[in-house]
């Protein structure tokens, strides 16, 4: 199978204990170094989206036998970017694009089994899901938003999504992306394939940078018909009488899951 992995790069300060670029591109070495063996061709592509000089940040992601591609677009956007790298992808002849964010951290059986789940799919997609990532140094903000997530996840009290973070995707299908989506919200509507992989990404620091992110991605998801289920007025209603397995803090989820009421009704508001 040959495989194009692109990653537009946005610049952006990446997970990791160090708090840099480092922990990202080491998870992305050893998610390559799994593959090896599997009869996996791949390519990189580097994509930088917007800021030229942001295509810098990515030096040390040198893989042994792997090509890389550098390319820029001044004007900026996922989607765009996106079409860019399917066209890229297709124009070389590979047999599906892997897009993947630059602020997640994959765990190293991750490429493999979404290339795998990839395989099976006839409609050309596959994903994964994403769990908040905690580092020691998180905020309070962080620790106590991201704590019912985690708790969903580790008991499965709630229905997990795709995420957009890292995919892989046809390139004829991708060179369709649409403007100002959100990708995972819009694969919920399309046939795929969940790989059963989780990633990692820690929320925003600051509950005024989630609520700008929130009012993004609800606006975005909005303009293409979609709402994600803890959108919904009745999710919190339904939230706050669920079962909690007996390991699980409840005042504290309970706490965590008040703080995503208040901010999706901000978010309604209008940001006020």
């Amino acid at each position: 199978m040959k495989v194009h992995l692109l990653i537009p790069w946005h610049g952006l300060q990446l997970p990791g204990p160090d708090r840099g670029s480092a922990s990202f591109l080491r998870s992305v070495t050893k998610a390559v170094a799994f593959c090896r063996g599997t009869g996996t061709n791949l390519a990189l592509h580097v994509h930088s989206n917007g800021t030229e000089s942001s295509i810098h940040g990515a030096p040390g992601l040198i893989l042994p036998g792997v090509a890389r591609f550098d390319t820029h677009d001044p004007v900026g956007g996922k989607p765009r970017a996106v079409r860019f790298g399917a066209s890229f992808a297709e124009a070389r002849g590979a047999d599906v694009l892997v897009v993947l964010d630059n602020d997640v951290w994959l765990p190293e059986h991750s490429l493999s089994s979404l290339l795998d789940a990839f395989r099976r799919s006839s409609a050309g997609l596959a994903t994964c899901t994403k769990a908040p990532l905690v580092l020691p140094d998180a905020s309070e903000f962080q620790r106590l938003y991201s704590y019912s997530v985690q708790q969903s996840f580790l008991h499965g009290l709630f229905p997990k999504r795709p995420s957009g973070s890292f995919y892989a995707i046809s390139p004829v299908l991708g060179q369709g992306m649409p403007d100002r989506c959100n990708e995972g919200d819009l694969f919920v509507s399309m046939p795929h394939v969940e790989s059963g992989v989780v990633i990692y990404s820690p929320y925003p620091r600051t509950k005024e940078e989630e609520i700008g992110r929130r009012a993004r991605l609800t606006y975005d998801s909005l303009l293409h018909g979609s709402r994600r289920f803890h959108d919904h007025p009745e999710f919190f209603a339904e939230a706050r009488d669920i079962a909690l397995p007996p390991q699980t803090d409840r005042r504290r989820f309970l706490a965590s899951h008040r703080l995503w009421a208040e901010i999706r009704r901000i978010v309604d508001e209008g940001g006020r």
